[in-house]
């Protein structure tokens, strides 16, 4: 009897399933129509997340509205086989022609309803979308940028593209490169697919080691996996890091060639889809650096300057003379579209109220533009070098006088020296770093001091540079400073004195001292500059031949022999500030330790020597933008 029941249940079942099948399918169409309107809101909310917020779907959004879409089809088609079971009825229309058909649809469709209401739930969600990972990335301070965006979107190109890997930013200094580069490095703050944005000042020499260290300071690698390990030991810890992750890594002020495998920077390319962005004055480093894509930094079009000169002079001057706005135009047509001499030449010119400030300013401006145009970029256009010149001297004799202010006249002019601040030497062979600062100047300077020939370093520097010379044609320029130079080319007097008591020291290597010996004969034999009979040892000002006037005289040459320019150029770049000038040598108050002055705002591409106290404070801040000539002289030779 129970049996009979349950069959009996069965069929009244499956005859209200067939018989309600109309409500049901329109039940599951209305269901599905509010899931899709649902759905619509979900897509609206999750499109204005990614396009104006630069947010990401979530996981389980994006899985909710795949669902939808699937779901949507299987609807879809459980509706059209309901509908034409419907349409195909028998005995008056009362009964379908396929009973087992329309029972299997109906309970399909009550239960798709049941998929459908449980969907519909699930997409009630509080958050759609997350930001972006933000890239480990340090925002760097930047000033509005002018005449850009074309170069900024192709960079922004190159960078979504998966080719190429590594990317080139050339052109002359004041260009605007680092700026570029600034403003690519911010953007990873908002938006990005990577993991990790490192920032590095190559400069030169370029130098492995001091590239790994910032890399690593960067990355947090612990000092048990850090310290007291070789650059190849280093270069294997990065590259573990770095070939995990998806980075950009961002190269300012690149001179010459850094072998990334031997940082540990793993090949940027289309698998790993991280980048290298380098900046540099030379086409040839982009080459050297294997750059896919090489892009020249363009100068400001001719609205675009005088826009940004005019911003620089200010309302305040332009409006307070009717010629100045036409002078103001004029001036910046002179400074050829670069960003570095507009900007610094505008402020300059800021507050000159009257024509007759003006009108000077111009004919000195026209004067330089000509003069600079190309020789400017000739210093520069040979990427080989890590420095223009190598100065050797006695430390004890004129590490603080005479070579402190050679060194801080050719920085002055643009010329990237070495000067060694180490004062502490030990044993008699030089170290590799000063060899490879030898190896890599194109120029010497040999400052022939009284005790020159009494340091066995000095003297292995000096055979050296001859190597030098001899091996790459590196130009040597020797300075008789209060010597005579036939006391040197004989090696009589304290040169004398000196070889015969490292002869007795070194017995047991005399043929060391014997090439000393021929180095000292040999340099005494080249052209160089004499002192004796010009100057005093005294550092002021002397009647007759001063030693500053001596050292803009060197200054001058090293501009003519070392770059190639004509005596005119060499001369309009060594000319300088006469307020500045004046005040360059100043005595310690209480030692001889020696001020410089006037080297602020010129950037530091070589080693400053040890000048305690640098002369900022001998001058206000702005004295250095008093006279429009002194500016001219550090921007173009900047370029």
């Amino acid at each position: 009897m129970d049996r009979i029941n349950e069959i009996f249940d069965a069929a009244i079942t499956a005859e209200r399933a067939v018989h309600d099948l109309p409500e049901t399918l329109e039940y599951l169409r209305d269901a599905m129509v509010i899931l899709k309107h649902k759905a619509k809101d979900v897509k609206a909310a999750v499109d204005y997340a990614e396009e104006n917020r630069k947010m990401r779907r979530t996981h389980e959004v994006s899985n909710w509205l795949l669902s939808v879409e699937v779901l949507e089809k299987k609807v879809m088609e459980i509706l059209q086989k309901g509908d034409r079971e419907i349409q195909q009825k028998c005995l008056g229309n009362r009964f379908p022609k396929n009973y087992r058909s329309s029972y299997k649809i109906g309970k399909i469709a009550s239960e798709t309803i049941g998929v459908v209401t449980e969907l519909r739930h699930r997409g009630d969600f509080s958050i759609v979308a997350t930001r972006l990972p933000r890239a480990d990335v340090d925002e760097r301070p930047m000033e509005k940028t002018v005449g850009l965006d074309r170069m900024y979107a192709e960079v922004c190109r190159c960078i979504q593209d998966e080719e190429p890997g590594i990317i080139g930013l050339y052109g002359m200094g004041g260009t605007g490169k680092t700026t570029l580069m600034t403003k690519v490095n911010n953007e990873f703050l908002c938006i990005h697919d990577f993991e990790v944005v490192i920032w590095v000042v190559v400069s030169r020499p370029a130098s492995v080691g001091k590239v790994q260290e910032v890399i690593s300071n960067k990355l947090d690698i612990p000092d048990d996996r850090w310290g007291n390990r070789t650059e190849d030991e280093k270069a294997v810890e990065i590259f573990k890091i770095l070939k995990a992750k998806r980075f950009v890594m961002l190269l300012d002020d690149v001179w010459e060639r850094l072998d990334l495998k031997k940082v540990g920077i793993p090949s940027p390319n289309s698998q790993n889809r991280s980048k290298v962005i380098l900046t540099t004055r030379s086409r040839d480093v982009c080459r050297d650096m294997e750059a896919q894509q090489i892009l020249e930094m363009e100068r400001l079009t001719q609205d675009e300057a005088i826009n940004l000169f005019m911003e620089k002079v200010g309302k305040t001057t332009l409006n307070s003379h009717p010629d100045i706005p036409q002078l103001a135009e004029i001036a910046a047509k002179e400074c050829q579209g670069l960003p570095l001499a507009l900007v610094t030449i505008g402020r300059a010119m800021a507050g000159k109220n009257s024509p007759q400030e003006w009108e000077p300013a111009i004919r000195m401006l026209k004067t330089y533009s000509s003069k600079f145009s190309a020789s400017t970029v000739a210093p520069f256009a040979s990427s080989q070098w890590s420095y223009d010149v190598f100065l050797s001297f006695r430390g004890e004799d004129v590490r603080f006088t005479f070579a402190a202010h050679l060194y801080a006249a050719l920085h002055r002019r643009g010329v990237n020296t070495f000067f060694d601040d180490y004062e502490i030497r030990r044993g008699e062979s030089i170290s590799p770093t000063l060899v490879k600062a030898i190896e890599g100047s194109r120029s010497s300077i040999i400052l022939l001091s009284q005790n020159y020939a009494g340091s066995s370093w000095c003297l292995e520097e000096l055979v050296k540079i001859l190597e030098c010379r001899k091996t790459m044609g590196q130009l040597v320029l020797p300075i008789f400073y209060n010597v005579d130079p036939a006391d040197v080319r004989g090696h009589k007097g304290s040169f004398g004195e000196a070889l015969v008591k490292l002869e007795n020291t070194l017995k047991h290597d005399i043929d060391k001292v014997k090439n000393w010996r021929e180095a000292l004969t040999e340099v005494a034999n080249l052209a160089g500059w004499n002192s004796q009979n010009k100057l005093t040892t005294c550092i002021c000002i002397i009647p007759g031949r001063s030693e500053p006037t001596f050292i803009k005289e060197i200054a001058i040459d090293v501009l003519k022999r070392v770059f190639g320019l004509s005596a005119g150029d060499a001369k309009a770049i060594v000319k300088e500030n006469s307020r500045i000038q004046n005040k360059e040598v100043v005595p310690g108050p209480h030692s001889t330790t020696v001020h410089i002055a006037g080297q602020s705002g010129i950037s530091a591409r070589g080693r400053r020597p040890p000048i305690e106290n640098v002369g900022e404070e001998l001058i206000d801040s702005d004295s250095g933008y008093d006279d429009v000539e002194s500016i001219l002289t550090k921007v173009w030779t900047n370029l």
